[in-house]
């Protein structure tokens, strides 16, 4: 399952004789596949029984009772025949006493994770949260659209640092090896014009020439920059920093927005379908009354599927925030960090720890471009854990808020 294709392969379908492009058609289908998930969840939510027996899966092991009581008998009569399902029906009934043992012993918040984790199949969901996560696309690379733009690429990476008077002079001296270059190519044009120098000789120095104005173009990109930066800087008063832009573009620039926003949704869908059962799981086996009979089964009880739903939020936030560092660090830790190739992910933490302040991290966040009119004086680094934590929270809000809804659902 590769979500990315939809968006970087061209592909049309055709639907009754007429071609529809496959990206148009996917996001067409996400309003009525969310309408038809939420209808789902409200669905199972009014209609489940968890308590009650009802369905097939909570009728099985009552179903099995009689199997394994028919083996055991067999087994008896037969002791070398079915040693096989001996081993199965032992082992069973030891998990069996196993869980019982740990159940016995869990708090109320315990108890609460494992029925979310077991009975509402919230386990089940992480993992599939997790596949979705493994297929999904965080970062949308940003591509040179010329020579010359791939050059001043490479300057900013070079010249990465605050603006000041070094990287001033750092500039000159770029621009003195240009015109250095240009210099003997006029010198060299002149001696073949008077025929003092030979073709091949005259050819090296047309490469030179050509190398020469590219570099030239690429250092006015550079200039440019610069310029703006300083004149952000006088009006902001911040120490910004000349930074290599295409890490962050391609995490948080427009063209990587439809990923972010695919990831938000499949945490969305997945937090609404764990969340929604918690609130209403004991209105459905109608032990409400019992419950709120017992000293924590009212207000203590209700902190404590709060607490879940928080618990459950944070491993589904934990998961795709690791595959979005695994997919950005991947692809840009040596140019943000200066690593060497096969470098390990430990000896990466350690080198940023040691040499953070060096880091275009620890550059204002009005540097990068997309980021020139934010209002707050923090850092690069310090952005990229405020814009985490506040996921969070927008989850946690969203979870708790999906378990309220389905809590008045049931009531109705």
């Amino acid at each position: 399952m590769r979500i990315s294709e939809l968006y970087t392969n061209y592909l049309n379908i055709n639907l009754f004789g007429y071609p529809f492009g496959i990206r148009a058609l996917s996001l067409c289908a996400v309003i009525p596949l969310t309408a038809g998930a939420i209808f789902g969840i409200l669905y199972v939510i009014c209609r489940k029984r968890p308590m009650a027996a009802v369905s097939s899966l909570a009728c099985g092991p009552a179903r099995l009772k009689p199997c394994i009581a028919y083996i055991k008998v067999a087994n008896r009569s037969a002791p070398y025949g079915l040693n096989s399902w001996t081993f199965i029906v032992v082992a069973g009934e030891f998990l069996q006493s196993a869980l019982d043992a740990v159940r016995s012993r869990l708090s109320l918040f315990g108890f609460e994770c494992y029925k979310a984790l077991a009975f509402q199949r919230a386990m089940v969901l992480l993992i599939l949260t997790a596949l979705v996560a493994s297929n999904l696309s965080y970062i949308t690379p940003v591509r040179a659209q010329s020579q010359a733009e791939s050059v001043a690429w490479s300057y900013f990476k070079e010249l990465e640092g605050p603006i000041g008077e070094s990287l001033t002079a750092r500039i000159r001296e770029i621009q003195a090896e240009i015109d250095t270059a240009v210099t003997e190519y006029e010198a060299a044009e002149e001696s073949y014009r008077n025929g003092e120098m030979d073709y091949a000789q005259y050819d090296v120095y047309q490469m030179q020439y050509e190398t020469a104005q590219t570099r030239q173009e690429a250092l006015d990109i550079v200039t440019e920059r610069v310029a703006e930066l300083e004149a952000l800087q006088s009006s902001t008063g911040q120490n910004l920093w000349l930074l290599n832009e295409a890490p962050y573009e391609s995490l948080w620039g427009k063209d990587n927005r439809s990923n972010r926003m695919l990831a938000l949704f499949a945490s969305l869908l997945m937090l609404a379908l764990m969340s929604g059962g918690m609130a209403a799981f004991e209105k459905k086996s109608r032990m409400c009354a019992v419950i709120r009979s017992t000293p924590r089964g009212r207000g203590k009880l209700w902190k404590r599927k709060v607490g879940v739903a928080g618990f459950l939020t944070v491993i589904v936030w934990g998961i795709h925030v690791t595959f979005e560092m695994k997919a950005f660090w991947g692809r840009y830790a040596a140019d943000i960090l200066e690593l060497e190739e096969g470098t390990g992910l430990a000896a990466g933490i350690r080198l940023l720890a040691q040499n953070y302040a060096q880091t275009g991290l620890a550059a204002p966040i009005q540097s990068p471009e997309i980021f020139a009119n934010f209002p707050l004086a923090v850092s690069v680094g310090e952005y990229y854990v405020m814009a985490a934590v506040l996921q969070l929270l927008v989850l946690f809000l969203y979870s708790v808020s999906v378990m309220v809804l389905a809590d008045r659902v049931a009531n109705h």
